[in-house]
């Protein structure tokens, strides 16, 4: 064999070995369930007001997390 031709079966039998490694690792993978959440306070003069302050203020710094197995 030439090197271009062992350079090659080489690099598909890498390639191999990674798609092999991956799928390994996502068999592993355990699937969770993840709540996010804040409260916090706006002035506003109605519910949608209050809800389109609260996204543009949102600042995610400081959220709740809940973790939860599936």
């Amino acid at each position: 064999m030439n090197n271009a031709q062992e350079l090659k079966a080489h690099l598909q039998d890498s390639n191999k070995q990674k798609l092999y490694e991956e799928k390994k690792k996502k068999d592993k993978l355990k699937k969770y369930s993840v709540t996010v959440s804040k409260t916090i306070s706006v002035l506003a003069s109605d519910e949608y007001e209050a809800e389109e302050q609260a996204r543009a203020d949102f600042d995610c710094t400081d959220l709740n997390c809940e973790v939860h197995d599936e």
